[in-house]
């Protein structure tokens, strides 16, 4: 599963950098590392074009779905502007669980956003409500396992419903006009300390 198949199907990718090296990347840029995950999407230029047009990260809200084989799966949904971008994480996955867990300590989820050709590039913290996030890692921390392929293919076939569903997220009765669906890879299986370069 690469990039390439992702977008075939009409989506977008993005992945979850652990704490230990997105703490690296800080400190390489200077900054005090903040001892968190971050959740890198990739979105549409129209994105890029809502927030220069209003200067503002706009609304979100954080919700659960299931898939069709009852994955439970968290979908973080942004807007700026009239364009909407839905993130599709599979809570059993131990990067997305470990991301939820320190947005329970901080109350904030660190968000990146950047088009394909990384021209533009912002990040955000949306603010969370620790307690709801606390229950979610509770309901999925029994989940049933799904192989490798079944995994990918229900929460595929979750973001492609998503694709279709302009009434999912309705901020303020505004419809979007422009969607896209963010695809989160699990990383988990492959990356290892010093392992970041072989997810960019």
């Amino acid at each position: 599963m690469n990039s390439a198949t992702l977008r075939q199907l009409g989506l977008h990718p993005g992945y979850i950098i652990p704490s230990s090296h997105w703490s690296s990347i800080e400190g390489i840029c200077g900054e005090e590392p903040s001892g968190r995950s971050a959740l890198l999407v990739e979105v549409p230029a129209k994105m890029q074009c809502a927030f220069e047009a209003t200067n503002s990260l706009g609304q979100s809200r954080l919700s659960t779905l299931r898939s069709g084989g009852a994955m439970l799966l968290l979908a973080i949904t942004l807007q700026i502007g009239t364009c909407q971008t839905r993130m599709v994480l599979n809570l059993s996955e131990p990067h997305v669980r470990q991301y939820v867990q320190e947005a329970t300590v901080s109350g904030e989820l660190l968000v990146g956003l950047h088009t394909r050709d990384d021209s533009w590039v912002h990040s955000t913290l949306l603010a969370i409500e620790p307690d709801a996030c606390r229950g979610l890692l509770k309901e999925s921390a029994g989940a049933v396992a799904f192989s490798t392929e079944d995994a990918w293919n229900e929460k595929a076939s979750a973001c492609s419903r998503l694709l279709q569903d302009t009434k999912f997220i309705v901020f303020d009765d505004k419809r979007a006009s422009c969607i896209s669906v963010v695809f989160i890879k699990d990383t988990s299986q492959f990356l290892k300390p010093g392992d970041f370069e072989a997810i960019l």
